[in-house]
């Protein structure tokens, strides 16, 4: 396979850019204070699902939400949320728009007596467009992956979900039962689109195949490339954040 046929996720960007949501070790699921949690029942399935709203979730690359229009500028941010990653909780007051990367850590329950099969996660576009315009802040290191993920490349033709860590990569299916719970952190990614989307969950009981919808308390996840905006970042030496505009056509790391 040529390198311009292989997906996103397997080429070295996606390798990097992979590390970025991994690193800060200490942030990794320590700090759950600002998450959104819902779950999402279908019966025999339960899904738990933790969304990186405030602190990040695993990101050693932390983005801000893009903001469109123009009611709120970076300048707005005060001096107190500019400490522990503050400015995310600030921007997502005013965005529900992902910049570049998209977490959700999810966990798969049952209660049935006989092992509920996993076949597959499908990320299913309502919507993908162009990326929008705005304004966001990144900042970040790099590290490796802590959890197993389901990688999305939502700049793909036709996207799909990756599993990875798990005991057999080249397998969509996994399995739950009663005494056995899987936690599975989903990790989407656009560079030049804005998309969105809802994930289903297809499974499959004694009973039958069946599917479960996860979405953004009824309303699709959201998230743009940052091609089209205006970066900013957090100057450690003034605690401020700054206009960066190396990253205003993508963001570059490690």
């Amino acid at each position: 396979m040529s390198e311009d046929a292989k997906p996103l996720w397997a080429r070295a960007g996606w390798v990097i850019a992979a590390a970025f949501l991994a690193g800060l070790g200490g942030w990794i699921f320590t700090q759950t204070r600002d998450r959104v949690q819902a779950s999402f029942e279908g019966a025999p399935l339960v899904l738990h699902v933790e969304h990186d709203t405030g602190e990040p979730m695993n990101p050693g690359l932390v983005t801000s939400a893009l903001v469109t229009g123009t009611e709120h500028r970076p300048e707005d941010i005060t001096a107190a949320e500019t400490e522990n990653f503050g400015w995310r909780n600030r921007s997502r007051d005013w965005s529900d728009i992902a910049t570049r990367t998209h977490a959700i850590r999810v966990e798969f329950r049952t209660s049935l007596a006989e092992p509920v099969v996993i076949r597959r996660i499908e990320p299913r576009i309502l919507k993908r467009a162009d990326p929008l315009a705005g304004w966001f802040i990144a900042d970040g290191g790099c590290g490796g992956m802590a959890l197993r993920t389901a990688f999305v490349d939502f700049d793909a033709e036709a996207p799909k979900a990756m599993l990875s860590g798990f005991d057999d990569p080249d397998t969509e299916v996994f399995y739950v039962s009663r005494n056995e719970v899987e936690i599975v952190e989903f990790h989407a990614m656009t560079t030049s689109h804005y998309v969105e989307w809802v994930y289903d969950i297809h499974y499959t009981t004694p009973a039958g195949p069946q599917v479960t919808t996860i979405d953004n308390d009824g309303a699709p996840f959201r998230m743009s490339g940052e091609a089209s905006s205006k970066a900013y970042t957090f100057d450690y030496s003034t605690g401020s954040i700054i206009r960066y505009p190396d990253w205003d056509g993508g963001i570059v790391m490690c």
